[in-house]
C-alpha cells in the first residue's frame, strides 16, 4: 500500500493464480477515497495488477481522499524521484495524494552511470520542482547516461538562490546535474537572491561554506536558502531622564489645574459707547 491513505484499503489476491506464480491483485478504495493507479511491477489505473512472479517483485497501490489533489510521478531508467513531504518514493510509490494549497518539492536522484536531464510536465529545467497542490498534477523526470570513469554531480536547491562550480558544469537555477572525470575536485558556490540568506549545505556537504566534493563516485548536495527576516517597527522606549521629563511636566500641569480651581479670577468686561471716547 502507499499514500497517504494507503492504511485504509486492502490489496486481494486471487485464490486460483497461487499454483501458477501468477498473482491477480485488486484495489478496492474506502468511502471518501479514489484509487488513482499502480506502480511498481505494475502500471495504469485500472482496478487489477496482474504479476507474473519470476523474481522478487514490488508493487504500489495510490489511494486519494477525494479532498486531496493527486501528483503522478514517472521515474524512468536510471534514477528514483522523492518528494518532500515523503509520500513519494518513485520507484515503488509514484503516486501520491496531497491536501489543496500543500507546498510539495520533487528531487530527482539519478543512479550510478547516470545524471539528471530535467523535468517535463508541470516542472521543467533541471531546478529542484516546486509545486503548489490547487490541481492534480503530472511531472516526468529523465536521466541519461554518463561516459565511463565519469560521475554525477546532483545540486538540489531549496529556496531562491544560484549554484555555480568551479570548474563549470554546474550553475543552478539552470543546469544542476553535470558528470565529471573520476578524481576531479569541485567547488561549489552559493549566491542567495536578494531577500534570502545562504542556510547551508547537506549531504556531500555540510555547513555554510564553499562545499568542496571529490568526485569518486555519484554525489549529491542540497542547498538551502532562506528568507530574511522583516524586521518588525517597535516604538523605542524612553530614557529614565525623558520619563522624568513627563512626569514633571505633568506634575506642573496638575498644579496650574489646581490653582485654577481654588482662586479663581474675575474678568469684567464693559462697553465703552464712542462718545466716551
Amino acid at each position: 500500500m502507499v499514500g497517504p491513505e494507503a492504511d485504509s484499503h486492502r490489496l486481494e489476491p486471487s485464490n486460483e493464480a497461487i499454483a501458477l506464480r501468477r498473482w491477480s491483485f485488486t484495489a478496492v478504495a474506502a468511502a471518501g477515497s479514489t484509487f488513482a493507479g499502480w506502480s511498481g511491477a505494475c502500471s495504469g489505473a485500472g482496478p487489477t495488477c496482474a504479476v507474473t512472479m519470476s523474481e522478487a517483485r514490488t508493487v504500489g497501490a495510490a489511494f486519494v481522499d477525494n479532498a486531496h489533489y493527486t501528483l503522478t510521478v514517472t521515474g524512468g531508467t536510471g534514477g528514483v524521484v522523492t518528494t518532500t513531504p515523503g509520500a513519494i518514493d518513485c520507484g515503488t510509490r509514484c503516486i501520491a495524494g496531497f491536501a489543496a494549497g500543500a507546498a510539495v518539492s520533487v528531487i530527482a536522484h539519478p543512479d550510478h552511470g547516470y545524471r539528471f536531464a530535467g523535468w517535463s510536465g508541470a516542472c521543467s529545467g533541471t531546478s529542484t520542482c516546486d509545486l503548489t497542490m490547487n490541481a492534480n498534477a503530472a511531472v516526468q523526470a529523465t536521466f541519461a547516461p554518463v561516459a565511463a570513469g565519469q560521475f554525477a554531480l546532483t545540486v538540489h536547491d531549496f529556496g531562491e538562490g544560484a549554484i555555480v562550480s568551479v570548474p563549470g558544469g554546474i550553475n543552478c537555477g539552470t543546469a544542476c546535474s553535470a558528470a565529471f572525470a573520476s578524481g576531479t575536485e569541485v567547488t561549489l558556490l552559493a549566491t542567495p537572491a536578494p531577500g534570502y540568506r545562504f542556510s547551508g549545505w547537506s549531504g556531500a556537504c555540510s555547513g555554510a561554506q564553499a562545499c568542496v566534493v571529490w568526485m569518486d563516485d555519484l554525489a549529491n548536495v542540497s542547498a538551502l536558502f532562506a528568507p530574511i527576516p522583516v524586521p518588525v517597527a517597535t516604538a523605542p522606549i524612553p530614557t529614565l531622564a525623558e520619563w522624568a521629563m513627563a512626569l514633571m511636566g505633568l506634575l506642573i500641569l496638575g498644579i496650574g489645574c489646581l490653582r485654577l480651581s481654588t482662586n479663581p479670577r474675575t474678568l469684567s468686561v464693559r462697553s465703552i459707547s464712542a462718545s466716551q471716547r
